[in-house]
């Protein structure tokens, strides 16, 4: 069975948009739990930490789907609702 180029972009594109949306639950939840963004003083955050540095990268370039934006916005939100806690 051979599968076309297109096919396999569509593919691939689905698998980025699985494992973005995964990161993004991960960073809300641990948002949730620590009341704060990852931060770059604890080794074992810097996964999540670049994951949004790299979609703040994305979003000053214009690369970013407004779904996204709109997403990130809310992950924002979210964390200012602990700010004076």
């Amino acid at each position: 069975m051979t599968h076309s180029t297109e096919q396999l972009q569509s593919s691939h594109a689905g698998q980025r948009d699985v494992n973005w949306h995964f990161k993004y639950r991960h960073v809300w939840t641990f948002v949730q739990i620590h009341r704060r963004y990852p931060s770059r003083h604890h080794p074992e955050e810097h996964v999540l930490l670049n994951w949004m540095k790299y979609n703040r990268r994305l979003i000053n370039k214009g690369l970013l789907s407004e779904e996204r934006i709109q997403l990130l916005k809310k992950l924002e939100e979210l964390r200012r609702s602990f700010d004076g806690f």
